[in-house]
């Protein structure tokens, strides 16, 4: 995977042949925070994006890049993690909250509080 910060995409390289099957656009207006966090699912369907400053997550199938959906979470998404079969975490830093995404129906399914500033959850 690449990102080509001068056209705001990621893109995914083929290992066998290097070609470019398709990239989700994610870019940041000038002058605005451009942290953008990058995660593929366990399964390896999906991949994640948060945009910490327009409040987003974009999911797209990995075999679909151009075609992502973007669903609005809460305040300064940052880092997602993963727990049951289908589930997303995402870590809102400025709500102080994580969003539960149900990945195969493309949506927020909950939200719950946490301390300020969440960055990252781990599990093992």
């Amino acid at each position: 995977m690449t990102n080509d910060t001068d056209q705001g995409t990621y893109a995914r390289l083929s290992a066998l042949t290097c070609a470019e099957p398709g990239a989700a656009p994610m870019a940041t207006p000038e002058g605005r925070n451009p942290q953008k966090r990058v995660q593929v699912s366990p399964d390896g369907r999906d991949l994640l994006i948060t945009s910490f400053d327009t409040g987003e997550i974009a999911i797209a199938a990995v075999d679909e890049l151009r075609r992502p959906t973007k669903i609005a979470v809460e305040k300064g998404p940052m880092g997602i993690s993963f727990g049951a079969t289908g589930l997303a975490y995402v870590m809102n830093h400025d709500q102080g909250t994580v969003s539960v995404i149900d990945l195969p129906g493309r949506r927020v399914e909950r939200s719950f509080a946490t301390a300020r500033g969440p960055e990252t959850l781990a599990a093992y």
